[in-house]
């Protein structure tokens, strides 16, 4: 893994655009915080040490968020005390008789709420990547690891992706500018690096025989059982598929079925979503044979123990039994349920 020394010291930040409050080129703590905090995220990664690494996941997780509500602060309304910030709000009466929502107290909100406003509001960020980057700040708060820094280039890589579309999208600014010409290079070179791994792991993935024919699709969204990282490799030997997966991230090795299960529900994320929301039909379900998360509902099969479902009817009703009443031996749950009681 290549390391760029950082040398430069850190500029100040002054946003050059209009404000909707009407303000203009004006010294922003809140966007200085948030700049700073990646800066020092970076540093904290160069230095090479692994009691640097949750440090360095820490500032950069924290750097995002503060980009976030460097942009609510900008959009809350001018005598609203930062409203779209604050987790309390009440009414007030102003000076000329009006009433006005204000925000209350100190407390600012948090990553959920941050991401409910942006939707509400529209504001447009890479939650995917956002994600990752807390899921290996947490990982690393809790599981201590040699391979620290390559987890933290990654958390890296992820950061730059969603700073500079932020910055530039939702700030109006130049992200190379604001962080700095030598904090950019690494972020690039990481990022650079993340991308090449993840290329290999992907062509490793194609040379795979899959039992099912699907899973060439879904296994694009695989992800390490302990890290949660997608630098999984397919294993050979000699050219011989393993049926084992190495991270490159975290270093653990994990048989295919692990891993396929781990790829199996962001795959149909937006299936279940309309699942919850709409009452669509629930993509995947927990296979009766295996217990494991990957019955495919379209496919009627599980993709790893191959347990076809068939549709079978019930003995006493003859309705068809859904994948999650197939324990209960030849009847729908209702019926099943009815038994109970005469008995």
């Amino acid at each position: 893994m290549c390391f760029v020394r950082l040398t430069e010291s850190r500029p100040e930040v002054r946003r050059t655009g209009k404000y909707r409050n009407g303000g203009m080129k004006l010294w922003i703590p809140l966007l200085q915080n948030a700049i700073t905090s990646i800066q020092m995220g970076v540093e904290d990664f160069q230095t090479g040490r692994d009691e640097r690494m949750l440090s360095a996941t820490r500032n950069l997780y924290s750097g995002i968020l503060l980009l976030f509500k460097e942009k609510l602060r900008d959009m809350s309304p001018p005598d609203s005390d930062e409203i779209l910030l604050r987790v309390k709000f009440e009414p007030i009466i102003a000076a000329d008789g009006s009433v006005k929502i204000q925000g209350v107290g100190k407390r600012t909100i948090d990553y959920d709420e941050i991401k409910d406003r942006f939707k509400k509001l529209r504001i447009d960020a890479d939650w995917d990547r956002v994600g990752q980057v807390k899921h290996i700040r947490d990982q690393l708060e809790h599981y201590y690891t040699d391979t620290q820094p390559k987890a933290v280039g990654e958390a890296i890589a992820n950061t730059f992706v969603v700073v500079q579309k932020f910055i530039r999208k939702e700030l109006d600014e130049d992200p190379q500018a604001l962080l700095g010409q030598n904090c950019w290079q690494v972020m690039l070179a990481q990022n650079e690096f993340f991308e090449q791994e993840l290329a290999e792991c992907k062509l490793s993935h194609q040379k795979v025989t899959w039992d099912f024919e699907i899973l060439k699709d879904i296994i694009e969204e695989a992800r390490c059982v302990e890290c949660h990282s997608p630098l999984v490799m397919a294993l050979f030997d000699n050219g011989t598929y393993q049926g084992r997966f190495e991270c490159r991230a975290c270093g653990i090795t994990s048989d295919e079925d692990d891993i396929v299960e781990t790829a199996i529900r962001p795959s149909y994320r937006y299936d279940i979503i309309l699942h919850y929301k709409d009452g669509d039909i629930m993509p995947i379900e927990q296979c009766p044979a295996c217990y494991r998360n990957t019955f495919i509902v379209s496919e009627d099969c599980c993709v790893i123990c191959g347990y076809v479902h068939g549709n079978p009817t019930c003995l006493r009703c003859n309705n068809t039994i859904s994948v999650d009443e197939q324990s209960v031996s030849g009847y729908c749950s209702y019926c099943n349920h009815k038994l109970q009681d005469d008995d």
